[in-house]
C-alpha cells in the first residue's frame, strides 16, 4: 500500500510542478501566456485558479471556496461552464478583429488596483500589437499564488 501512495504524490507532485513551469511567476510571463493562450486553438482554461491549486496559497478566503467547491460537482460545473463562456466571448471579438490572421505582437501589462467597500482585487491589463494597431484586454480579479500568476474568477473584458 505504501508504494502506490508515495507513486501517486510523486506523480501527482510532477503533473504539479510540469503546470507551475509555465511560465507564469511575473506579471508580464502571465499577460504574455495568457495572450498566446486565447490567440491559439488550445484549451485556455488552465489560465484560472482552480482547487488543484490549493496547494499554492495560505489565502483563507480562496481555501474555503476551493473546499465548497470540491464538495459539489454542480458548482465546479457552472465554475467552468463560465470559464467557458468567457473565453468563448474573447474569442468572438477576436475573430472579429482578425487575429488569427494577423500579426499579433505582446507589448506590456498593467495592473490596476481595485478597492470597494468590501473588497480589494487586482485587475491586469494586457496590451499588444494587431498589424501594428494597438489593443487591450483586461484580466479581472488577477492574483499571484506560490510562484504562478492566474484569473481568481472568470472574469476577461474584451479588447478595446
Amino acid at each position: 500500500m505504501k508504494p502506490r501512495l508515495f507513486h501517486l504524490i510523486s506523480i501527482i507532485f510532477i503533473v504539479i510542478m510540469s503546470s507551475c513551469s509555465q511560465k507564469r511567476e511575473t506579471k508580464d510571463q502571465f499577460a504574455k501566456y495568457a495572450l498566446n493562450t486565447l490567440t491559439s486553438d488550445k484549451e485556455a482554461n488552465d489560465i484560472y485558479i482552480m482547487p488543484v491549486d490549493s496547494i499554492l496559497t495560505q489565502d483563507t478566503t480562496l481555501l474555503k471556496w476551493f473546499r465548497n467547491i470540491s464538495k459539489d460537482s454542480t458548482d465546479l460545473a457552472d465554475y467552468k461552464n463560465r470559464q467557458k463562456e468567457e473565453i468563448n466571448e474573447w474569442r468572438k471579438k477576436a475573430i472579429d478583429l482578425n487575429i488569427n490572421k494577423s500579426t499579433v505582437e505582446y507589448l506590456r501589462s498593467e495592473i490596476d488596483t481595485v478597492e470597494t467597500w468590501y473588497s480589494k482585487r487586482k485587475d491586469l491589463t494586457v496590451y499588444f500589437l494587431i498589424d501594428k494597431k494597438e489593443h487591450f484586454f483586461k484580466l479581472l480579479d488577477v492574483d499571484s499564488l506560490n510562484r504562478k500568476w492566474t484569473i481568481i474568477l472568470p472574469t476577461i473584458q474584451t479588447m478595446g
